[in-house]
């Protein structure tokens, strides 16, 4: 992915753990939302999809955002490259999983 553009390396940040009472509803909300928010994290100015998401299990997001951008850049990729990875089946199912997930809303990389 990274010799089309569709992705970059970074390393992910840490996840902190939001402090509250665990039987605190409002507490509870916010670690889902923090854990949302750590699951869907990027890299300013970077785009496409972060290497890491794909690398590990921690239940990554890749967003559609993230998607739109891979494709994207896919699609400036000079034609004769494009056929050469085309010819393999995998690369093949790759590009349809990511039309697909985009039409979904992404995909949760586990």
């Amino acid at each position: 992915m990274q010799l089309t553009g569709m992705g970059y390396e970074a390393d992910p940040e840490h996840w902190a753990i939001p402090v509250g009472d665990p039987d605190d509803e409002q507490a509870q909300q916010d670690r889902q939302a923090a854990d949302l928010n750590w699951r869907s994290q990027t890299v300013p100015g970077k785009t496409g999809i972060p290497a890491f998401k794909l690398r590990s299990n921690d239940r990554w997001l890749v967003t559609t955002r993230e998607i739109d951008e891979a494709l994207s850049a896919y699609a400036r990729v000079p034609p004769e490259q494009r056929a050469s990875l085309e010819s393999d089946p995998k690369w093949v199912s790759w590009l349809q999983w990511l039309a697909l997930a985009r039409e979904h809303g992404g995909f949760e990389a586990e």
